[in-house]
């Protein structure tokens, strides 16, 4: 059970604050959460989600259920209270009856899943001897059954993608080489454009038939995104300059896309500003609604010293999300400022919504909570 309370306060006339925006029901629906209102003027309430029950109201406070429920499955809802023009939304949950948990063995370098959760990838590792052991497998989650992958002696592998037909790459640390098993169960290098070495798959669609990743040029030395459609790789492209004006020295990764493979998104190497890449494949900055470009003046001690700063999304390799159908993005939006001459560094949860090109910036957080 979790209870997120704050208030937000509306600049216009019009007003309604709530001591709770979410929480989270048992499945036997035995808890009862009580919201206080504070509001300008008299409020109402709608409900979106049939499950959830009314049990008490007055003027400043409601009181609210939830009927037992016997899905496996989580559900949701959300109760919209209005006064005058101020809205505000507690959003819902409830588990499910049947919540399992399968415990993976300890040693298991790491882990990934497929886009539609029917499929666990992961390599244990043990010793042999003198030597290590790694041994990929799979688990198909509706039915638990494991299969191990020939087990690969002293040369250290970790999972990378693993499709919902059960599709798997793993990548060799050492030489930084992504492979893939093929059909026959052997395992096989993932194909790379000519001038290009050391290629990594971050994620896959759900069927297999389009991964992405990245690749080093060995010309340039920079990474490129690449995206692999039936095995067939092709160079994303990359900004000629970063949001500062400055030639991308590092370069760029493909990060993760939709269960289709249609979206597909990453980041610059050399700063992390987000990138999206959809439909002609051409790349753009994801939030250029939000970008904001400004000069910081701080003080080193010897002085005061003035630079650009570029307010963006950005994406680190492990706090990335898509929605499957690839209508969002979820990221963090990267805000600096120089209050008495020295930085400050906000990070706000954002979402983007890919059709319209809109990023939203979720800034009013719990009191008590920033960054």
């Amino acid at each position: 059970m979790w209870l997120s309370t704050g208030s937000c306060k509306d600049n216009k006339a019009d007003y309604i604050n709530l001591s709770a925006n979410s929480f989270t029901f048992n499945a036997d629906g035995k808890e009862e959460l009580k919201i206080n209102v504070e509001a300008s003027q008299g409020w109402s309430v709608e409900y979106v989600g049939k499950w959830v029950i009314e049990k008490g109201k007055d003027a400043n406070s409601i009181m609210l259920g939830a009927t037992q429920t016997q899905n496996g499955s989580v559900r949701s809802a959300q109760v919209i209270f209005r006064a005058g023009e101020a809205v505000e939304t507690v959003n819902l949950t409830q588990l499910g009856t049947t919540i399992t948990f399968s415990l993976l063995e300890p040693t298991s370098v790491y882990t990934v899943m497929s886009p539609g959760g029917k499929y666990i990838g992961g390599v244990t590792s043990a010793m042999e001897g003198s030597k290590y052991k790694y041994t990929p497998f799979t688990i198909h989650i509706a039915t638990g059954r494991k299969e191990e992958k020939p087990a690969i002696m002293d040369v250290s592998h970790v999972a990378s993608s693993i499709s919902d037909e059960g599709f798997f790459v793993i990548y060799e640390e050492a030489k930084g080489i992504a492979k893939y098993y093929d059909e026959n169960n052997n395992l096989t290098t993932m194909n790379i454009p000519a001038s290009f070495e050391s290629p990594q798959v971050s994620a896959t669609s759900a069927d297999g038939n389009i991964l992405v990743g990245y690749a080093k040029n060995t010309t340039d030395k920079r990474y490129y995104p690449i995206k692999w459609t039936g095995g067939t790789p092709k160079i994303l492209d990359i900004p000629e300059e970063s949001l500062f004006g400055e030639l991308i020295d590092v370069g760029a990764y493909a990060r993760g896309c939709s269960a289709d493979g249609s979206v597909i998104y990453g980041a610059i190497a050399d700063d992390q500003s987000a990138l999206i890449w959809k439909g002609d494949n051409k790349v753009k900055f994801v939030g250029e609604n939000l970008i904001k470009k400004h000069i910081l003046t701080v003080n080193t001690g010897s002085g005061d010293f003035s630079y650009l700063e570029v307010d963006r999304p950005i994406y680190y390799a492990d706090c990335t999300g898509i929605s499957m159908n690839g209508k969002y993005l979820a990221t963090t939006f990267l805000e600096l400022t120089a209050p008495n001459k020295e930085v400050k560094a906000l990070s706000y949860p954002a979402y983007y919504d890919v059709e319209n090109e809109i990023l939203t910036c979720v800034r009013n957080l719990p009191d008590g909570f920033e960054d």
